[in-house]
């Protein structure tokens, strides 16, 4: 009965993430927060007591999740995260052993401690390396990219093929329409990065091939985190004296917890409540349960005085080759942000990555982007506007809405319309009317701004063959320019465009509290 309650929990956060993951797109009602799960992130208010002195109380869900740990123990990662959902589904279909030990199991243990220190040194000196390995940014990240694009593709391949047989297409056109209006009313998600992050979420996967929860036992910093915490946690395994000492709820332990040969112990900081144990016991017997009181807990692996001391200066070390790299102006000018993107620095470090901005973006896979590494290890996945794919639009302001962190701030309509992402310019080798003595007027036409950024001046030219002809040159009113990138997308010359963006006048504010 409790596996079922657990199984059943970990199925409805699973369905609850994807629903919000498909009510966060345009057109946004805001009636379910998109952000809510990515504020669950038990990381979250480490970081932000680290970077903003203060209890951030708008991560509220991720300190109830800290709340319940200590009384409960890691229960959130047993009935709750939707990566340790899609980890367990992984392994069944993998159709792998329930047995957990594995050579290298001790070596390993410290590992989430290592990562968990290194990421906390590397948050006190502003480089949020954290956000990378962050269980739901990090599911959000591949559901955004890879997981919802194949799924909307998949069902409207579905019914296409469906539709080709008369009767049956038209029995089931009502459900067809249905689900196109409710899954993917904007059209189909495009997105670049969708290869690396498929391979990080297949290797994720497959790495049960070697031990049932690798990530969540070997790699992941936030189970770290809940780790530590989960020591203090009152509820805990008992083992009473009708054991018959079979062994079945240390193979079947996924986490590794329950200690070798001695089956009345558990590993508190392992545990994450899964209850298989309760299963594997023989019929009849009912040796184990969970209690408040009693219960053996094994002491809990901790760093010598030399692994803490080498990572404390291993990771002084890295902040020191995060913070020497040179600054390469040809592509720093180009890396566009969303309106409302707090200071560069901080923005790398307070992003963590979640993707629900590029999600949200109107531009469906068009304007907003996952980054990718132009000069610093931190630009990866962070939102960035590729003009030229897509451009941002005029009546959208909906990526502040949902960002987690508040690294995008949540501006008016109103606000956004002023609020310059960068500034156009012209490459007169390229454009039309300088290059070869044509009007264009695309440009013009598609400026969204009333007074339009976009203005021509009339020009005498000389055509290659002597003539003189007058025509209408484009220019850009700096004053009136607010980097929206239309121009850049609707140019009409393949290849290079002959205007562009750059984020010169880019309004970047800083947080509140800095």
């Amino acid at each position: 009965m409790a596996f079922t309650a657990r199984r059943t929990s970990q199925l409805l956060f699973l369905v609850a993430f994807f629903v919000v993951l498909t009510l966060n797109r345009f057109p946004y009602t805001g009636r379910v927060p998109g952000d809510f799960f990515l504020r669950a992130s038990p990381l979250l208010p480490v970081a932000g007591l680290i970077e903003a002195h203060r209890v951030c109380l708008e991560y509220w869900p991720a300190l109830a999740i800290l709340v319940v740990t200590v009384v409960l123990g890691r229960v959130f990662c047993g009935w709750a995260c939707p990566l340790g959902t899609t980890i367990d589904a992984a392994r069944s279909l993998l159709k792998r052993s329930p047995e957990s030990e594995i050579p290298c199991g001790p070596r390993l243990s410290r590992l989430p401690l290592i990562i968990l220190l290194f990421v906390t040194v590397c948050a006190f000196f502003g480089i949020g390396v954290w956000s990378f390995l962050d269980p739901l940014a990090l599911y959000n990240r591949v559901a955004t990219v890879v997981l919802f694009p194949v799924l909307s593709r998949a069902v409207t391949a579905f019914f296409a093929w469906l539709a080709l047989w008369p009767l049956v297409g038209g029995l089931f056109a009502p459900v067809a329409s249905g689900l196109k209006a409710g899954l993917i009313p904007e059209g189909d998600n495009l997105f670049l990065a969708v290869w690396p992050l498929a391979f990080l979420l297949s290797g994720i996967l497959l790495l049960e091939l070697i031990a049932p929860r690798f990530w969540c036992r070997f790699i992941c910093p936030a189970g770290a985190w809940l780790g530590l915490l989960a020591r203090f946690a009152p509820y805990r395994r008992k083992v009473d004296s009708t054991c018959v000492r079979c062994g079945g709820c240390r193979r079947t332990c996924r986490m590794g917890a329950i200690a070798k040969d001695e089956f009345e112990r558990t590993r508190q900081d392992l545990c994450i409540v899964c209850l298989t144990c309760l299963e594997s016991c023989p019929p009849r017997i009912e040796c184990t349960n969970w209690s408040a009181t009693g219960g053996v807990v094994v002491r809990a692996d901790g760093l010598s005085r030399r692994q803490f001391v080498g990572t404390v200066f291993g990771s002084l070390a890295a902040v020191g080759t995060f913070r020497v790299g040179l600054t390469n102006r040809a592509t720093s000018g180009r890396i566009i942000r969303p309106p409302g993107a707090i200071l560069e620095p901080l923005f790398l470090d307070r992003c963590i990555r979640c993707l629900a901005c590029v999600r949200m973006c109107r531009s469906n896979g068009g304007c907003l982007q996952p980054g990718s590494i132009h000069q610093d290890l931190l630009e990866l996945w962070t939102p960035e506007a590729l003009m030229r794919v897509g451009y941002c639009e005029y009546g959208c302001n909906l990526c502040g809405q949902v960002c987690p962190t508040g690294v995008i701030r949540p501006l008016s309509l109103e606000e956004k319309q002023k609020t310059s992402m960068g500034m156009a310019h012209f490459d007169r080798n390229l454009c039309i009317p300088y290059a070869r003595g044509e009007n264009c007027m695309v440009c013009e036409e598609h400026c969204p701004v009333k007074e339009k950024a976009i203005r021509f001046e009339n020009r005498e030219v000389t055509l290659p063959d002597g003539r003189q002809r007058k025509v209408k040159v484009p220019y850009v009113v700096r004053e009136l320019c607010i980097g929206c990138g239309i121009c850049e997308c609707k140019c009409p010359l393949p290849g290079e465009p002959a205007i562009f963006v750059v984020n010169e006048g880019a309004v970047r504010p800083k947080p509140p509290e800095s």
